[in-house]
């Protein structure tokens, strides 16, 4: 291994490479998608190895008719405009081609409280990634965990983010330019860590002022 093993990316989630679609289903299972069929491999196969992310593994309805996307996360949503959820559509395929997007875009959820956006996105997390899967709390209360949180997620759902951050702006744009994050190493005086962040973001708010 140390002389001949083959140096590779890990990832998460998914990964689309080679006019082919990965998707991790949970522990050692991954689906292989090519457009016409799907194929069921083990992580690693073809070269693409996901990272063990803890999620539940899943079992898709592969027999399933019309769109499950639109009818199970998006109809029954309440939005200003239709072509909102047009738009909410389209952000819930693109969270699998990652890899064809230089640039994310960051989707925000605002209404006021009881408007049912932070269960919409809880309801599409766990439809990617299972029923432990959720929103999260707190992304706000410091620089150095919001950091944290998006160089160790593939989709992060940030909620009740509400009033002034100060440093919030320049986050968000760094996630949604895909720019480098630069930290200095704990420490260390004079080393600084590098991240490209790969997460796609999503915001719930009342008062998205930031």
């Amino acid at each position: 291994c140390a002389r001949e093993g083959a140096v590779i990316d890990t990832y998460q989630f998914c990964r689309w490479q080679d006019g082919k679609l990965y998707i991790h289903g949970g522990e050692q299972d991954v689906f292989r998608l090519n457009g016409l069929e799907v194929d069921f491999v083990s992580n690693g196969t073809d070269g693409i190895l996901f990272e063990d992310s803890g999620m539940e593994p899943v079992s898709p309805a592969d027999s399933y008719q019309g769109s499950p996307v639109r009818e199970h996360l998006v109809n029954g949503l309440n939005m200003k405009e239709p072509v909102y959820k047009d738009l909410y559509t389209a952000y819930i395929y693109s969270l699998f081609f990652e890899a064809l997007l230089p640039t994310k875009p960051i989707l925000l959820m605002d209404g006021v409280k009881g408007s049912g956006k932070t269960s919409a996105l809880r309801a599409m997390k766990r439809a990617l990634f299972g029923q432990e899967a959720d929103v999260s709390t707190g992304f706000t209360k410091s620089e150095g965990d919001a950091h944290s949180a998006i160089t160790n997620n593939y989709f992060l759902i940030a909620d009740n983010v509400d009033g002034m951050v100060k440093w919030l702006g320049n986050l968000l744009a760094s996630i949604a330019t895909g720019t480098q994050i630069l930290i200095r190493t704990l420490y260390r005086t004079n080393e600084v860590s590098k991240f490209i962040p790969r997460c796609f973001i999503g915001i719930t708010s009342r008062d998205p002022v930031s």
